[in-house]
């Protein structure tokens, strides 16, 4: 899960060699800012279903109707959207466990674009 914040030291920090060295079906899950990932890095090891990868964010973002990311059937791409409030860490826990158990059973998932 790449949860950094975007600065020098973290900018293309995930590049292909970093994802290389992921085994093979490792889910790589990005919560991040869009340039932590190197933009075309993650392209092949996505394409062949050698990983499968959650995207919260995306360089451009929104990712263009025509991304390659939207057909990829290994890679679900989430609306990058949060919010400052009380309630949000309440919220958005009670939403991801909410998805996480519709995905262990094999359910459809709320929100689900496409």
């Amino acid at each position: 899960m790449i949860t950094a914040p975007l600065n020098e030291q973290t900018h293309g920090l995930v590049d292909a060699a970093m994802l290389a060295r992921l085994p093979d079906g490792a889910l790589v899950v990005n919560v991040a800012r869009d340039q932590v990932v190197d933009n075309e890095a993650p392209g092949c090891e996505l394409s062949s279903g050698r990983l499968r990868a959650v995207l919260d964010v995306t360089d451009p973002e929104p990712s263009p109707p025509s991304s390659e990311l939207w057909r990829v059937p290994t890679v679900l791409v989430t609306p990058h959207v949060g919010g400052d409030s009380e309630l949000f860490p309440r919220l958005a826990c009670r939403l991801v466990a909410d998805q996480i158990r519709r995905y262990l059973a094999g359910t459809r998932l709320e929100h689900e674009i496409g």
